[in-house]
Order: C-alpha cells, then sequence, then structure tokens
C-alpha cells in the first residue's frame, strides 16, 4: 500500500472522487450513531456525507436505523457492537 500525507482541501477533493483504496479520518467518538450512521450508511455516501468507501450493506443499514430507533440504550449498543462485527468481518 502506498501512503499518501495530503493536506485538507487534498484529501477532500480526493475523498469526494472516491480516489483512493483506504483513507481514514480522525473523529471524536461522541456516540455509536453519529460515527457508525455517518460513515456506514449509504444516505451518508460522500461527497455530502462521510462514507467515504460508499460501504452499502442492506442488512447494516437496517440495523443501524434499528439501532437509532431503539429506546432502551442498552438494546441500541448490541447492535451497534454487532454491527462493527460485520463490517470487520
Amino acid at each position: 500500500m502506498q501512503m499518501d500525507l495530503v493536506d485538507t482541501p487534498t484529501f477532500n477533493k480526493r475523498r469526494n472522487a472516491g480516489e483512493f483504496e483506504m483513507a481514514s479520518r480522525l473523529l471524536p467518538a461522541v456516540n455509536p450513531d453519529m460515527i457508525l450512521f455517518n460513515f456506514l450508511h449509504p444516505a451518508s455516501k460522500a461527497p455530502g456525507g462521510l462514507n467515504d468507501a460508499r460501504y452499502d450493506n442492506p442488512k447494516v443499514t437496517a440495523m443501524l436505523e434499528a439501532a437509532r430507533a431503539e429506546a432502551d440504550p442498552a438494546k441500541a449498543m448490541q447492535m451497534y457492537t454487532e454491527v462493527q462485527q460485520i463490517v470487520a468481518d
């Protein structure tokens, strides 16, 4: 893998055009919904959102939406944990 450390405008231009094999971004982990929904939901695909990889898995999408609607924080956290496992696999 070739690593390119670039300035923010270059990063955003490449991200929006999908000109990368892998990218990273540093964001505070305020809550799982904010991070996971924005990075994994197809409605958040770049350039309008943070889903730079244009990830689109219907099972993950359904789980993210269910977790967002879940009133019990423990159940929601369990769903977010499973989402992360699916994506990692």
